[in-house]
């Protein structure tokens, strides 16, 4: 199973600690800043399509949506590229239909 798919289920992807996201790091003049994060995709538009099974909004799967707040960044970044696909393809299909 993918990194990615793993991360979605939940499975080899300990949720972080409490406020992990808002940890804070110092840099060398003192300053506390925040450690960026990826945001999510998802547009306010939230219905699962029977069909594809995504969401008509972010283009995620339920599992996609449920383990966002477990993925790293760099799986978040993957499933977002990953999105941009998903987009084209479902875009080129709908084409193709008369």
């Amino acid at each position: 199973m993918s990194d990615l798919k793993s991360a979605a289920y939940g499975a080899e992807c300990a949720p972080t600690s409490p406020g992990a996201s808002d940890i804070k790091q110092t840099e060398s003049s003192g300053i506390d800043t925040p450690i960026a994060a990826v945001s999510s995709p998802c547009i306010d538009i939230c219905k699962i399509d029977g069909n594809t099974g995504l969401c008509i909004g972010c283009l995620r799967t339920r599992d996609e949506i449920r383990g966002w707040k477990h993925m790293t960044d760099d799986l978040r970044l993957h499933l977002i590229d990953e999105l941009s696909q998903r987009k084209v393809k479902l875009e080129a299909e709908n084409a193709e239909t008369p």
